[in-house]
């Protein structure tokens, strides 16, 4: 797998991971809840799999101490907030939302 992940003020580079490897950053919320990160994934045989998503919006997670999770699978892309299970399906592959 690659990733690339960046906000407006850091980008944190391209990746490759194997399989059931880690990719993980922290970083510091903008005071006025401007922070957003947006990740680019490929994956599969030669990268043939890709899709971009958000990966983080200050908006969209209101507590200042959630950590968000990111599973990259075959059939697409899913999330975890603190921990909670079972995993939430949010993206598919090519980058469409559900």
């Amino acid at each position: 797998m690659k990733v690339h992940c960046k906000s407006g003020d850091s980008d944190r580079g391209w990746h490759v991971r194997k399989y059931g490897g880690f990719y993980g950053f922290d970083f510091k919320d903008h005071i006025l809840d401007k922070t957003l990160y947006w990740c680019n994934v490929w994956s599969g045989p030669n990268f043939s799999r890709n899709a971009s998503f958000v990966a983080y919006e200050s908006k969209l997670y209101k507590h200042r101490n959630n950590w968000i999770r990111w599973s990259i699978r075959g059939d697409g892309i899913y999330e975890s907030i603190n921990g909670a299970t079972p995993w939430k399906f949010k993206y598919h592959w090519y980058g469409t939302p559900l």
